[in-house]
């Protein structure tokens, strides 16, 4: 069940675009502007398939002592 959790983090990881050409501070700036809605989306989903890996792990752990 960790190989699915993986996978898709690392195809979350693997559609980050880099930017082509030489990019100046300035329109790197402009252009950070522009990805912040996606960059939500791609963080957001990030720590949610970190959430359902950790919740998954306490599903099947077993209990101490026992």
């Amino acid at each position: 069940m960790d190989g699915i959790f993986a996978i898709a983090m690392t195809l979350l990881v693997l559609g980050i675009e880099v930017p082509e050409g030489i990019i100046t501070e300035s329109s790197m700036a402009s252009y950070l502007t522009l990805l912040a809605p996606r960059i939500y989306i791609y963080c957001l989903s990030f720590i949610l398939l970190g959430i359902f890996w950790w919740v998954n792990h306490m599903q099947f752990e077993k209990p101490e002592g026992g």
